[in-house]
């Protein structure tokens, strides 16, 4: 597994995405679902849908995805790369959250022994059991887009990728409108394709051929052609809007125009531990949001609280579990993939 160099303009958008979630859940969503209230209370500050910070995320990992694979020496260094970065603090985040359930469940938040379990594997989506959390959601759809970037790789459709885009597009159109039309494609074959998130991957793919390699008239055409399939799966103004603006500001980073991102240590910390934030933020945060508020703590107090306390657990949960793991796993692989070639 040779070493990538890491792009700290992306880990720097990460931490903003994680913290842009974050904040949509506590100022906004919280509110939405146990108060039933529209606008919301809570600040009443105008966060825009977490949902397109989900999208800038799926963005940078079709970027970072594809970096990983040209610096593989086979599908072993991938798969040990992604499950060494994925599995250990998901564990680690699903204990928690369930343990919080189990103590103080929130009015809305049932489980059962067989529902933690099946969401160990992070595939719930799909066999139909619901996530521990909701924020769970989107690890289903980076999981499908290891899968089918790992295909790729191994059948050496890496090289043809861009056509590959073409036609992963193309399909997502398809599928989209016939949608619209009542004819919707099946739930699994939807999660196969990432519908509707697709285009973002893809996006993402280009913009890393586009920093190493320049931008083409086939690649502007194909960003182009994904912001196309972000108004037809998401036809609001915002959602379209979003993902130009997440379009451009990717393009700024990789033309080395964010490098004051790179140089700032507190988006550099937010993005080391965006993915441990992104895990444990919602439920747990719920909970805490809901005892406080139970003892009439006033709401701008509330809102310090509650960062403060998942700021540091996500910070923890990262130095003592995700990074240790993580070096752990990729020790161990190393040591034995050295073993095997000495043997051979």
């Amino acid at each position: 597994m040779r070493g990538t160099t890491r792009f700290k303009e992306l880990d720097a958008l990460r931490g903003i995405a994680a913290l842009w979630v974050v904040l949509f859940h506590y100022l906004l969503r919280y509110d939405q679902i146990y108060h039933g209230v529209e606008p919301p209370l809570f600040g009443g500050l105008p966060i825009p849908d977490g949902l397109y910070a989900v999208n800038l995320f799926f963005t940078i990992s079709g970027f970072v995805i594809l970096m990983t694979l040209r610096h593989c020496t086979g599908a072993a260094d991938f798969i040990v790369s992604r499950f060494s970065r994925l599995y250990p603090a998901y564990w680690a985040a699903v204990a928690l959250t369930s343990a919080m359930l189990f103590v103080l469940p929130l009015p809305d938040q049932h489980f059962s022994a067989s529902r933690i379990l099946v969401n160990l594997t992070m595939v719930q989506q799909y066999v139909f059991v619901d996530h521990v959390d909701g924020s769970y959601w989107s690890l289903t759809y980076e999981l499908t887009f290891y899968a089918i970037m790992l295909a790729l790789y191994l059948t050496g459709l890496l090289r043809r990728i861009e056509t590959v885009c073409w036609v992963w597009l193309a399909l997502t159109l398809t599928a989209t409108l016939l949608s619209y039309i009542g004819f919707p494609m099946p739930y699994r074959p939807q999660l196969l394709l990432i519908t509707p998130s697709a285009q973002f991957f893809i996006a993402g793919i280009i913009f890393y051929l586009a920093r190493h390699q320049g931008y083409t008239r086939n690649r502007i055409l194909l960003l182009g052609a994904c912001l196309l399939a972000a108004y037809v799966t998401d036809p609001h103004e915002p959602a379209v809007v979003y993902a130009a603006l997440s379009f451009i500001v990717i393009h700024l980073a990789i033309t080395g125009r964010l490098t004051r991102l790179a140089a700032s240590p507190v988006l550099q910390w937010l993005g080391a531990i965006s993915y441990p934030l992104y895990l444990i933020h919602q439920i747990i945060g719920y909970r805490i949001i809901a005892t406080l508020l139970e003892n009439d703590v006033p709401r701008p107090l509330v809102i310090v609280i509650v960062l403060s306390i998942v700021l540091a657990l996500a910070t923890l949960l990262s130095r003592t579990i995700e990074r240790p793991a993580m070096r752990l796993i990729r020790q161990t692989y190393r040591r034995f993939a050295a073993v095997r070639l000495a043997v051979t």
